[in-house]
């Protein structure tokens, strides 16, 4: 029920004086009934005001997109979709009774309607570029004069003819070497050994369309392709080149291409280098020869011919340099004293012994003479008073 707002002051004023001096409180109420309720005052009471808390929903009230049954109808609340067609009017569905028009929906040909809602009728019966076809008979850019169903397909990452297909997906696209690869990305249609998915063969071609991995091209750059003999184009340390004329190249297994001495099968020398490239230097190497057979490769045996001569043999008197050591000879005189080992020095460490009999008493130091220069001095003397050790 609508009602007219009431004057609270004045009704009170007027109540005070009926109290005052009229009826009853009593009977106030039962002449007035009681008072009409419209809390949020936008002019209608409960029931009839689905929502009395807030002024922008009473009947009538016109409908939103705020959330709120506005006009306390709840067939025409903005979040229901009238036509069923996904969108509501809130959504911007601009017209909600007909469920071909909704935002994106697709343009009628001939049409007056704004199909799509985006506030222009729509109107795709007009060839916009000038190519013959409009929008409603095929044309999928009528912006471009240069896509239509008449064209043809050309590589250019458009869908030149309109027919949903763009460059090596269409099949109007000619394969004319017949490789399977069309001539979008057929870097040569005329030859069928040349496709993207050929493998690189050394052929004088691109066999697969990637200049990066043509024949002729030096990956490591030593001046020469896989094509061109390089056997690991991968690395600049090997190739078919000859660089210090020994005939070998690193390809070949030379170990140093810059040393002619160093090559697959050089004689190994005793040079502390690996002649022959086999991984093995000077003795270690098994082909250097042992040819006194005493175990000791030529290298370090001081003498390969005589087999008690090499590297730790202990020496001996026999005049040859046993250990292969100058320092321990038999000639050597250790201590000086003008007699080695072999020429009977006793101790060739210590210079005073020695088997040279100085005094001619008949007894070296080494035979036990305490004083070498005093004859009267001997281990068989007899012991007499003249101050020294006679005996």
């Amino acid at each position: 029920m609508h009602v007219e707002r009431l004057r609270v002051a004045p009704l009170i004023l007027v109540s005070t004086l009926f109290v005052a001096c009229g009826p009853s409180s009593e009977e106030l109420v039962y002449e007035l009934g009681p008072l009409p309720l419209d809390t949020d005052g936008d002019g209608w009471e409960r029931p009839e005001d689905c929502d009395d808390q807030d002024p922008t929903v009473y009947p009538g009230a016109d409908e939103i997109c705020d959330g709120k049954n506005n006009d306390c109808d709840p067939d025409t609340r903005e979040l229901w979709d009238m036509d069923h067609d996904g969108y509501t009017t809130c959504d911007g569905d601009c017209d909600d009774d007909d469920d071909d028009i909704y935002p994106g929906a697709p343009i009628a040909c001939g049409g007056s309607l704004d199909d799509d809602c985006d506030g222009r009728v729509d109107r795709h019966d007009v060839d916009l570029d000038g190519d013959g076809y409009t929008e409603c008979e095929g044309d999928c850019d009528d912006t471009d004069p240069h896509r239509s169903p008449d064209e043809v397909e050309i590589c250019d990452g458009r869908d030149n003819d309109c027919d949903g297909h763009v460059d090596d997906r269409d099949p109007d696209v000619p394969d004319v070497d017949g490789d399977g690869i069309r001539a979008c990305r057929d870097c040569d249609d005329t030859d069928p050994d040349v496709n993207p998915q050929m493998p690189e063969v050394c052929d004088g071609k691109d066999n697969d369309c990637d200049p990066a991995t043509h024949e002729l091209t030096d990956e490591d750059g030593d001046g020469v392709s896989e094509c061109a003999g390089d056997c690991d184009d991968s690395t600049a340390v090997k190739n078919p080149l000859d660089l210090d004329g020994d005939g070998v190249s690193t390809c070949d297994g030379d170990c140093n291409d810059g040393d002619p001495l160093l090559w697959p099968g050089a004689e190994e020398l005793c040079d502390g280098q690996d002649n022959d490239c086999d991984g093995l230097v000077d003795d270690l190497d098994p082909e250097v020869p042992d040819d006194d057979g005493d175990g000791h490769m030529f290298c370090t045996d001081c003498d390969d011919t005589n087999p008690f001569m090499y590297p730790g043999n202990p020496d001996v008197c026999d005049g040859w340099d046993n250990d292969c050591d100058p320092l321990t000879d038999e000639l050597v005189d250790g201590d000086g004293d003008g007699a080695s080992a072999c020429d009977g020095d006793c101790d060739d460490l210590d210079s005073w012994l020695d088997p040279h009999d100085l005094d001619g008493d008949g007894e070296s130091t080494c035979d036990g003479d305490c004083d070498d220069a005093d004859p009267r001095n001997i281990t068989s003397n007899t012991e007499v008073c003249d101050g020294v050790d006679n005996d």
